[in-house]
């Protein structure tokens, strides 16, 4: 927590962090929350980190085999089985986290929701990961775009419904590609197995448009602006949030490696842009 929280923050922080044992758990690796002290009211949002969680229930169930859901002709039942185990698993954190937030006594933050997005991080398993384990060869091959649509759905599913323990959903609350801090994602952007206008794809039925995606130092402005435009042009059309979050690689061209030296960031292939 930053040194200028209050202690009525630091109380929500780290009954949230009581609920998965910290940041060290194996499944949900951990917890950010967002405070907002606008003119709208003191409200504070959760995030979750749980990609090491889809792993581990899709490994559970795929038991001996690779994957769940490589056979076409029995994936309907396998991948029904499967993101319903998921959802479950899930839910069951985001309710007792949410359920421990919310009756903490003597806090002025009034709480808001749950970005319920699987948020990446170089530090817990990649969400190419859980592609592959749902059937997929490798993130980018064909099937790529209706496994991340049916998992969007997924996470925006999540304890929605009509009954009184719902939990408001904001920010994104989907699928969430961030090139340079999933290091799966890195390793398929080195094997050439997807370019940008593969994310700009994936991004029709999932989020995020363009997140820290590296390209060379030498892209123009027109061409940083087109692709904003396409990516607007999407979220537009589709009616929904899409950001572009650019990483211009001093001295780099398409194709070279990145050197960051952040603990947060990954290092990965220089994008080309068409």
């Amino acid at each position: 927590m930053p040194p200028w929280c209050s202690e009525q923050q630091r109380c929500v922080w780290n009954l949230a962090r009581q609920h998965c044992g910290g940041r060290e758990t194996s499944t949900l690796r951990s917890i950010s929350m967002g405070f907002n002290t606008s003119a709208n009211g003191k409200s504070f949002v959760i995030g979750l980190e749980y990609p090491n969680l889809l792993v581990s229930v899709l490994k559970s169930i795929a038991g001996d085999q690779p994957s769940v859901g490589a056979d076409l002709q029995h994936r309907s039942h396998a991948w029904g089985s499967a993101f319903a185990a998921m959802k479950t698993a899930i839910e069951g954190h985001m309710r007792g986290i949410v359920g421990g937030v919310t009756t903490l006594p003597d806090h002025p933050f009034a709480f808001a929701g749950v970005d319920s997005s699987p948020a990446p991080s170089k530090a817990v398993e990649s969400m190419c990961r859980v592609v592959e384990l749902l059937g997929v060869s490798h993130f980018g091959a064909s099937g790529t775009v209706e496994c991340c649509a049916h998992l969007t759905r997924l996470f925006k599913s999540l304890c929605q419904g009509d009954s009184e323990d719902t939990i408001p959903l904001v920010g994104f609350s989907g699928l969430m590609f961030a090139a340079l801090e999933d290091r799966g994602l890195a390793a398929a952007a080195a094997a050439g197995h997807y370019d940008i206008r593969n994310l700009l794809t994936y991004s029709a039925v999932c989020g995020i448009g363009l997140d820290t995606v590296p390209i060379p130092h030498d892209t123009t402005p027109e061409q940083i602006a087109r692709l904003a435009c396409d990516c607007g042009a999407m979220a537009f059309r589709l009616n929904k949030p899409l950001t572009v979050r650019l990483f211009p690689a001093p001295k780099l061209q398409a194709g070279d490696t990145t050197a960051f030296e952040s603990d947060d960031l990954c290092n990965c292939s220089v994008f080309a842009v068409p």
